[in-house]
């Protein structure tokens, strides 16, 4: 908004009118809102994505006590593999070495 102020003055100081009351008309505009609005948004979009995956866990956590103990063993090793594949391309395996370089 300074920008524009400035812009202002200075286009107003040439047409030889008073920069100071023109930009003072400028009405300086928040659209984000206060620093606690948007915290308090975010807030708001974290608890919405929760609920997805409080559901998951719900169901998971159902699933895995019906199994007996071989195939809770397989359960464990395939989604630990799978995991390992998500956040390695995320926090440093192949994929985001390429992307990024080597950290």
């Amino acid at each position: 908004m300074k920008s524009m102020r400035t812009a202002l003055i200075v286009a107003s100081l040439l047409a030889g009118l008073s920069g100071l009351a023109l930009a003072q008309t400028a009405p300086e505009v928040n659209t984000r809102g206060t620093r606690a609005e948007r915290m308090y948004k975010m807030q708001a979009r974290k608890g919405q994505r929760d609920v997805p995956m409080q559901k998951h866990t719900t169901t998971t956590k159902t699933f895995y006590v019906a199994l007996n103990a071989t195939k809770k063993k397989t359960f464990d090793t395939e989604t630990e593999r799978r995991m390992k594949n998500i956040n390695g391309g995320m926090l440093g395996g192949k994929d985001h070495r390429r992307h990024h370089g080597q950290h």
